[in-house]
C-alpha cells in the first residue's frame, strides 16, 4: 500500500523491518514472551532513521520520548512516543506518534488524546497511533 506522505510510509516500512524479537521479548525462566514497548520503540526509532539516511530529502529529526514540559508554545507535559518535527520550529511539526503494546484503555485514551491536542492546538499536520499485539477487531470493539 502506498501513502502520498512519504513519512507515513517512512514509519510503514521501518515497521516491516522490525524484527519480532524486538517486540515479543523471550524472559529468562519462562516461555511466555513479554511484549515490551521501550524495546519496539526503540528498535522502530533505529529503523525509521536507518531509512530516513537513504532518503536525504526526508530532512525532518525523528524524536522519540522528547518531553515538551518547558516548551514556551505548548502548555501541555505532553510525551510522545516520536515527533517528526523541525527542532526549534513550531512551523514545521509533521508527524506525532504513540505507540501501545497493551491493552489497556486508560492508556490508549491518553495516547489520543495527547496526538489530538498536538494535531488541533500545535499544528501537527499527522497523527499515527500504533498498537502492537492486538487485532484490529479488538481495537474497534
Amino acid at each position: 500500500m502506498e501513502y502520498k506522505d512519504e513519512y507515513v510510509s517512512l514509519v510503514l516500512d521501518a515497521l516491516n523491518n522490525v524484527d519480532k524479537k524486538y517486540f515479543e521479548i523471550e524472559v529468562s525462566g519462562t516461555k511466555s514472551p513479554k511484549k515490551r514497548e521501550r524495546v519496539f520503540c526503540y528498535e522502530l526509532y533505529h529503523q525509521m532513521r536507518k531509512l530516513q539516511e537513504l532518503n536525504e530529502h526526508l530532512d525532518l529529526t525523528i524524536n522519540g520520548e522528547i518531553n515538551k514540559a518547558g516548551n514556551l508554545v505548548i502548555k501541555e507535559n505532553f510525551d510522545p512516543d516520536f515527533v517528526i518535527h523541525r527542532q526549534g520550529s513550531i512551523k514545521d511539526n509533521h508527524a506525532v506518534i504513540e505507540v501501545k503494546t497493551s491493552k489497556v484503555k486508560r492508556g490508549i485514551i491518553k495516547d489520543f488524546e495527547t496526538i489530538k491536542c498536538m494535531v488541533h492546538c500545535y499544528n501537527y499536520k499527522i497523527g499515527i497511533f500504533l498498537i502492537t499485539g492486538s487485532d484490529i477487531e479488538w481495537f474497534v470493539k
